[in-house]
């Protein structure tokens, strides 16, 4: 039913985020792909976050833009480390440098690297924060979201925090 005369309804709100090392090409197909997930999955759903490898797609009737989303998935696989202590630390470490980085770049606000641990294994990692957040926002959340690592991924040798 329309909206009454005099009577404004808010505009939806949309953002849309590839990884920082996500091609053109790749870009779009992702948002091809989570748009229409979205539209199959929740054809009436005035919200909605669509989780890609590549990309995360949000919309809403309420403004989100510019705030921290809380919503957060965890991935993660059955492989443990053998010292999970030890390679909870190694990670952290990871993750509090890239932050320093990603929140160092501000048209980015995205950091990759690497670190070896236990000699033979390599730990990856990738930081991305959406543009409509300022520095300081980015890596608080960031910082939260590295807060969690030992509760959500403890010693888990592949996760993925998303939100």
């Amino acid at each position: 039913m329309p909206p009454s005369r005099g009577v404004s309804t808010p505009p939806p709100r949309a953002r849309a985020l590839t990884k920082a090392d996500t091609t053109t090409a790749e870009c779009r197909d992702c948002m091809n792909r989570t748009t229409t997930d979205a539209l199959q999955l929740r054809p009436t759903r005035k919200e909605a976050i669509v989780w890609d490898d590549q990309c995360i797609l949000r919309y809403s009737d309420s403004n989100f833009i510019g705030s921290i989303n809380t919503n957060r998935l965890y991935l993660s696989n059955v492989n443990n480390a053998s010292d999970r202590d030890s390679f909870n630390l190694e990670l952290g470490g990871l993750m509090r440098n890239l932050t320093s980085r990603a929140v160092s770049d501000p048209l980015l606000l995205y950091a990759s690297g690497k670190t070896v641990y236990d000699n033979f294994v390599t730990i990856y990692g990738l930081l991305q924060c959406t543009r409509d957040l300022d520095d300081a926002e980015c890596r608080n959340c960031l910082e939260s979201l590295i807060a969690d690592i030992p509760s959500c991924c403890n010693g888990h040798v592949m996760s993925e925090l998303k939100f």
